[in-house]
């Protein structure tokens, strides 16, 4: 659902309440930017992280790597978002698939149940992690999302590389319009 409101008063209120959550950044590496500016969303990422981290809230990342089977090395999450507290390694477009850490057992140790998720690919890997679908993009073999495990995912398409228009009004789904 989408709300006329700001995603980090919404991150307070609930961390006011008690509630258990993470930010989840996907798939923002430390890919260089060749002009040295800010890349589109970065600051407003770097608002909403750092509202979590003074709140107390664990900052996690997902980071692709489809050579993670032959060793080679993953790429370290883009600095300018800072450390994360839990890096997860996936080697499919999915954090649900072959990831390590497993996202979903991490969550239930934590006793999580929001996850604030932003990232670059919205329309692909940001939207599998929080509401499922499929790799393959042709609607077979859809796979689970945070959202069909329970979870309440917050967001805001200024946190995203792309719309989330798309996937913003997905059961148990909250897309602010402003950080």
């Amino acid at each position: 659902m989408i709300v006329q409101g700001s995603l980090i008063e919404a991150i307070v209120e609930l961390h006011d309440a008690g509630v258990k959550m993470i930010a989840l950044v996907v798939d923002e590496p430390a890919a260089p930017n060749p002009d040295g500016q800010f890349r589109p969303g970065v600051r407003s990422q770097i608002a909403v992280l750092n509202t979590c981290r003074s709140l107390g809230v664990p900052v996690w990342a997902v980071l692709f790597n489809p050579a993670l089977d032959r060793g080679v090395a993953t790429q370290p999450l883009n600095p300018e978002l800072g450390a994360a507290d839990l890096t997860i390694v996936k080697s499919t477009l999915s954090v649900h698939n072959k990831a390590k850490p497993n996202l979903k057992t991490k969550l239930e140790e934590a006793g999580i149940t929001h996850v604030v998720i932003m990232g670059w690919f919205s329309d692909q890997c940001v939207k599998l992690a929080a509401i499922g679908g499929s790799e393959q993009w042709d609607g077979k073999n859809p796979g689970p999302g945070l959202t069909s495990w329970g979870y309440k995912i917050l967001t805001c398409a200024k946190i995203q590389r792309v719309d989330v228009v798309s996937w913003a009004a997905a059961a148990n789904v909250t897309c602010y319009t402003s950080i």
